[in-house]
């Protein structure tokens, strides 16, 4: 979603530290969705889904063309441009 919109975001709330980071960030494990929701209609969208499906919010977009991921005891663990991110997942491909 950054690179096609070139917007930018900080991920900040990416929960517990159960499970460790790499497998927060990197697991494929099924059933999870990623959505951009504008912060006047978070309430909305939640309220779609009641209270038996869990959401959490883990971060919110910004101006800038970076990527900054934190870790659950709130250091940087990644902190990109978008276009080298992009260059990076290009590259092998062409």
């Amino acid at each position: 979603m950054a690179f096609a919109g070139g917007v930018g975001a900080d991920l900040t709330h990416l929960g517990p530290t159960d499970p460790p980071d790499d497998v927060l960030l990197f697991s494929e494990s099924t059933t999870r969705f990623l959505v951009e929701v504008h912060p006047g209609s978070a309430s909305a969208f939640q309220a779609c889904f009641g209270r038996d499906i869990p959401l959490s919010q883990i971060g919110q977009t910004c101006k800038e063309p970076r990527l900054r991921m934190a870790a659950a005891n709130g250091e940087w663990l990644i902190w990109a441009q978008l276009a080298e991110l992009k260059e990076a997942w290009q590259k092998p491909l062409r």
